[in-house]
C-alpha cells in the first residue's frame, strides 16, 4: 500500500481551454497560454524549466498543453486558481489584460509520495518505544503529529497512532514474544541467571535462560520484574518460580542457576534446588532415598588414612536431582584480585577514602574546572568469597569439552560421570513416552492374542517378564555409562578447534550423548548478560518514563532485550 500525502485534483483540462477560448474571442486576439508564465524556455536545450519554488522538473519543447498538464498534475492548486482567474476576470490584477506572476504563482513546499504500509508504520513506532527508549507520549507531540497525521490520513480510518494503541501493541508483540519463547524452551534443560537491581527507587530481578540448539550458545531474556517486598530468599525463590510458570516452564527443566555471591541469591536457588529434589522424590515415591555424593564415595589404598584420592562407585549412585547453584565467575576472579592484594587493605581503605572525598560536591566542582574527572568508588558488596571449580555443573561442562579434559583429576572424573547420569535422567523424563507401558505395546502388537489369551495365567505371567525386561533395557544408565567412558578413552582435541563443530559429529552417529552434551556444555558461569538487561532498564527508565507501569515497562524490556538478542 502506497500512503500517498497528497490528493490530486480530477481532470479538468477541457474546462480550462473553454475559458481560454471565451476570454482570446472577447478580447479580439489570440490568448497566450497563462501557463508559459511558469516556464522558462531554453532555445538551444529545447527544454522548458518550471519556475514553481521546490519543482525546477524540465519539459522537452515548449507546447502549451504539455505545460498545462504538468501544472495540472503536479501543482493542482495553482491550476485550480488559474481556472478561477480566467472564470472571473474582474477578480484578476489588471496589467494590460494579463496577470502577474506573483499573482498566479503560490509558493507552496513540494509534496511527494511515499511507499509505506500500515504494519512498517507501526513496527517503526513500536521501535521508538522500545529500542530507542522514546516515552509513549512522544505520539502526541505536536511535531510528530505534524509528521504523522497526513500519512495516518492517506492510509485512511483503519490506521491510528497514539499512545495509547502503541502501549496496547507493545503488550501484543511481548505476548508473543513469550508465547515463542515458551515453545521454544519446551522439552529442554535451560541454564538460568539471575541478578537483583535497583533504578530510580525501582528493585528488579533480571531473569536470563541460556542453552545450546547445536550451533551455538542461545541467550534469552525472561522476565525484568519488578520487586515490590523485601530481597529475602524466599521472595526470590517465589518470583522465579512465578515467572517460569508463566513460560509453563517445570523446575525439573532447570539444569543451573548463576547468580551472584550474596547470601539470598544463594539460598534463593538453594529453596528451588529442595523444590526440585521434592518433586522428584514426590513421582517416583518406590525409589529409595537420594543419597548425597559423599556418601557412594569409597577409599582406595591400604586404609582409611590413605592420601589418595576417593573413587566414586558408579553402580552405588541413586536418582537424585540436577539443579546446581554456580556462582559467578566474574565475582570470583574479584575476590582472587582481593585475596591477592589482603596485604594491601590498609591502602586499599584510604583510597577508598580519599575517593569518596573527592566526590564531595566542592571538590567535584574544583576537578571539573580543571579538567579531571569524577573519582570512581568501586562496588564493596561484589568482593566475596567463593569456589566455582568444586562445582558438579562445572566439572560435568569441562569433562564434556575434550579440549580441556585433561585439567580434571580422576576423582573429578568420576563425580562429572556421576552428575552427567542424574542429567542423563532428568533429560529423559522430559521427553514424552513413546508408548504408555509395556502391556499396552504388546496389546497394540498383537490384539488377537490378547483377546484370546485373556484368562491364560501363563501369558500373563510371560508379559509381566516381558514388560519388566524391557524397562531395564530402557534405563538410562545402561547406554550412557559405556558412552562416557568411551568418549573420555578418545584422543584430546586441539584448543583451536570449535567444540560445537566437534560434537555435531556425534549428532548422527551417537544421538544420546550428543544430546547431553549440548544440554550441559552451555553452562553460563557469569551472569553480566542480566546487567545487560540493567543497562537497558536505565536507557528505558528515564526521568520522562520513571512513572511506567510495571507490566509495561516488563513489556518493553522484554522486546527490547530479546530483539538485541536475535529472537
Amino acid at each position: 500500500m502506497q500512503a500517498a500525502v497528497t490528493n490530486h485534483t480530477p481532470a479538468r483540462g477541457d474546462a480550462f481551454e473553454a475559458e481560454l477560448y471565451k476570454t482570446s474571442t472577447k478580447m479580439g486576439r489570440n490568448q497566450e497560454n497563462p501557463m508559459r508564465k511558469h516556464f522558462s524556455f531554453n532555445a538551444a536545450s529545447n527544454k522548458s524549466t518550471c519556475q514553481v519554488e521546490g519543482c525546477g522538473i524540465e519539459i522537452i519543447g515548449n507546447h502549451g498543453g504539455n505545460l498545462q498538464r504538468h501544472i495540472q498534475r503536479r501543482h493542482p492548486e495553482l491550476f485550480e486558481k488559474s481556472l478561477q482567474d480566467l472564470q472571473n476576470p474582474n477578480k484578476r490584477p489588471a496589467a494590460d489584460g494579463q496577470n502577474t506572476l506573483d499573482s498566479v504563482i503560490v509558493k507552496k513546499p513540494r509534496q511527494v509520495q511515499v511507499a509505506l504500509t500500515p504494519e512498517t508504520l507501526k513496527e517503526a513506532c513500536l521501535e521508538l518505544v522500545t529500542v530507542n527508549g522514546r516515552p509513549f507520549s512522544l505520539m502526541e507531540d505536536s511535531g510528530f503529529r505534524k509528521i504523522i497525521d497526513p500519512i495516518q490520513n492517506a492510509m485512511g480510518k483503519n490506521v491510528t497512532i497514539n499512545s495509547s494503541n502503541i502501549r496496547d501493541m507493545v503488550s501484543e508483540i511481548a505476548q508473543d514474544e513469550r508465547e515463542k519463547l515458551e515453545t521454544e524452551l519446551s522439552g529442554r534443560l535451560l541454564m538460568l541467571k539471575i541478578d537483583s537491581a535497583t533504578c530510580r527507587d525501582r528493585s528488579v530481578l533480571g531473569i536470563n535462560v541460556q542453552y545450546s540448539d547445536g550451533k551455538g550458545v542461545v541467550l534469552r531474556t525472561l522476565a525484568v520484574r519488578d520487586l515490590t517486598e523485601r530481597h529475602t530468599s524466599e521472595y526470590i525463590s517465589s518470583v522465579v518460580m512465578d515467572v517460569l510458570r508463566q513460560y509453563n516452564i517445570s523446575l525439573q527443566q532447570v539444569y543451573s542457576v548463576t547468580s551472584d555471591n550474596g547470601a539470598n541469591m544463594l539460598k534463593a536457588v538453594s529453596l528451588l534446588s529442595d523444590i526440585q529434589e521434592r518433586a522428584l522424590s514426590n513421582e517416583d515415591a518406590t525409589c529409595e532415598e537420594t543419597e548425597e555424593i559423599g556418601e557412594d564415595v569409597e577409599m582406595v589404598g591400604e586404609d582409611e588414612g590413605s592420601q589418595e584420592e576417593p573413587i566414586l562407585q558408579l553402580d552405588s549412585v541413586s536418582h537424585g536431582h540436577v539443579l546446581r547453584s554456580v556462582r559467578c565467575a566474574a565475582h570470583t576472579l574479584q575476590l582472587a584480585v582481593d585475596d591477592s592484594l589482603k596485604q594491601a587493605s590498609n591502602i586499599i581503605a584510604k583510597a577508598r577514602r580519599v575517593a569518596k572525598r573527592l566526590r564531595s560536591q566542592n571538590v567535584v566542582c574544583v576537578l571539573k574546572r580543571m579538567g579531571h574527572k569524577r573519582a570512581i568508588v568501586d562496588c564493596a558488596t561484589r568482593w566475596h568469597s567463593t569456589h566455582l571449580f568444586d562445582n558438579d555443573a562445572f566439572i560435568a561442562a569441562v569433562f564434556l569439552d575434550p579440549r580441556y579434559r585433561l585439567f580434571l583429576t580422576e576423582c573429578q572424573t568420576e563425580k562429572a560421570k556421576i552428575h552427567l547420569y542424574r542429567t542423563w535422567e532428568a533429560i529423559q523424563n522430559l521427553e514424552p513416552r513413546n508408548a504408555a507401558s509395556g502391556s499396552d505395546v504388546c496389546a497394540a502388537a498383537s490384539p488377537t492374542q490378547s483377546q484370546t489369551s485373556s484368562d491364560d495365567e501363563i501369558e500373563h505371567l510371560l508379559m509381566e517378564k516381558e514388560r519388566d525386561t524391557s524397562s531395564t533395557q530402557r534405563h538410562p544408565h545402561v547406554s550412557i555409562v559405556s558412552l562416557l567412558d568411551t568418549y573420555s578413552k578418545e584422543a584430546r582435541l586441539r584448543r583451536t578447534e570449535d567444540l560445537f563443530q566437534y560434537w555435531a559429529r556425534y549428532s548422527v552417529s551417537n544421538p544420546d550423548l550428543y544430546k547431553l552434551a549440548m544440554s550441559v556444555i552451555p553452562l553460563p558461569v557469569t551472569q553480566v548478560s542480566v546487567e545487560r538487561a540493567f543497562s537497558s532498564l536505565k536507557f528505558i527508565l528515564s526521568p520522562l518514563r520513571s512513572s511506567l507501569n510495571e507490566k509495561v515497562l516488563e513489556d518493553i524490556l522484554l522486546v527490547r532485550l530479546n530483539k538485541q538478542y536475535g529472537l
